[in-house]
């Protein structure tokens, strides 16, 4: 069977999935915004507990790091467990 360019796109249209990055660009924006809105409040708590700036910048990603390795290892458990 011999294809022509017309159905040849019909074929690679019905075959091919659909990209998701829009998707992916919308949810990427969406979590980096969150992060830092989290980032501003705990400066802002911790600029209000004391801490000069360079500190409190400090503080800020030391606990964002630490919050996010909680919740990577936190998921690696849960994981585990449904395997065994």
């Amino acid at each position: 069977m011999e294809m022509n360019k017309k159905d040849y796109g019909e074929y690679v249209s019905r075959h091919v999935p659909r990209s998701k990055a829009g998707r992916n660009m919308l949810r990427a924006f969406l979590t980096g915004g969150l992060i830092c809105t989290i980032g501003q409040v705990l400066r802002a708590l911790y600029d209000r507990a004391g801490l000069e700036s360079e500190a409190a910048a400090g503080a800020v990603s030391v606990n964002l790091i630490r919050r996010t390795r909680n919740i990577f290892l936190s998921r690696d458990m849960r994981n585990a467990s449904k395997r065994s």
